[in-house]
């Protein structure tokens, strides 16, 4: 368990860090089907340190790039295969150091059973992976969908961590850009109006989601939703759009946002505890000073005290929030100089 030595103070928490194991041949981007992939994909451990130590994150919580054919295409058996060799190799990534390296281990969703034997053999383990990670749809359901309470069931019960990120999605025809430009934060929105007006957070209130990206498009869409969609109240005890976002355990990253997006995203509910820093590393590593925004955009739309920006945001959001494990493994490491 070594700390970095390569900046100064306790660092940042990186909770949007995506791993391509050399090990697992099939995590691949799903932007390299047309050869015109433009991103460095890690594929050692060293890789993952020079880029943390560069940008001060002292911990990345490792989640895979997934694919829309897995769960869509690919037959239950050979989908839950490619979770279960994964997560053991994120896991061999963590034990190596688990102060460094955390673990978001892939769902097998949409099949109900292979998700619930995978997550029940987890829980017997030793070692067990941070949270998991699921893209806005899986199985083409949206992650509000009834198809998926048997699992927000037993994920419930053992106080989950959900991270949730999007894939390649459905593209209209004719549009002259990758997913990841509009796509993924309309597809982001779709997700968090789904799970929301579906009761997911009232009925399995011990689940943590992170929403990447600012939650996509979702911040300025809220109003809409609660003024013109179904209710939320029907399947949320009462609660209207905002009550649900400030009373539920529902995170938002700071991957590629703005600085117009955080007034906005206060604005409908979203506490500062619970906005937690992300770089989406490696494909924003390849983009100039998108990288950067993940730090930059809070600092610049002026709404959060020093304080906020690098103690809350940086990590202790994470700490205190979401990872119960590293909470103990920043006691350890840094004693009374960490709140966790």
């Amino acid at each position: 368990m070594n700390a970095s030595t390569a900046f100064v103070g306790l660092g940042r928490i990186d909770t949007h860090h995506h791993y391509f194991g050399e090990s697992i041949p099939e995590l691949v981007s799903e932007f390299t089907n047309d050869g015109a992939q433009a991103f460095f994909f890690p594929k050692h451990v060293d890789d993952h340190l020079k880029y943390m130590d560069s940008m001060g994150i002292q911990t990345a919580v490792l989640a895979p790039s997934i694919k829309m054919e897995w769960h869509t295409q690919w037959p239950p058996a050979r989908w839950k295969n490619l979770c279960e060799r994964t997560l053991k190799a994120q896991l061999k990534v963590q034990e190596s150091n688990p102060l460094r390296f955390g673990t978001f281990a892939m769902l097998p969703f949409p099949h109900v059973n292979e998700t619930l034997d995978f997550v029940r053999d987890i829980y017997t383990r030793d070692v067990k992976p941070d949270g998991f990670a699921l893209s806005t749809a899986m199985g083409n359901k949206y992650l509000g969908d009834p198809a998926f309470d048997p699992m927000w069931e037993a994920l419930n019960k053992h106080d989950a961590a959900i991270f949730v990120h999007p894939a390649d999605t459905a593209m209209p025809p004719g549009l002259e850009y990758k997913p990841y430009v509009f796509e993924y934060a309309f597809d982001t929105a779709r997700a968090m109006a789904s799970t929301i007006i579906n009761g997911v957070f009232t009925r399995y209130p011990n689940l943590k989601f992170i929403f990447s990206h600012n939650g996509g498009a979702f911040p300025f869409m809220a109003k809409r939703l609660d003024d013109v969609g179904p209710s939320a109240k029907e399947k949320n005890n009462g609660k209207s759009v905002f009550e649900v976002i400030r009373t539920s355990n529902i995170f938002v990253d700071t991957a590629i946002s703005a600085p117009i997006q955080w007034p906005v995203t206060l604005d409908i509910g979203f506490p500062v505890e619970r906005i937690i820093y992300a770089s989406d590393y490696p494909y924003t590593a390849a983009v100039g000073e998108v990288a950067y925004h993940g730090k930059t955009a809070p600092e610049e739309s002026g709404q959060f005290t020093r304080h906020d920006l690098d103690v809350k945001i940086a990590r202790e959001n994470a700490l205190k929030g979401l990872f119960p494990r590293l909470a103990a493994e920043y006691k350890r490491a840094f004693g009374r100089k960490v709140e966790c």
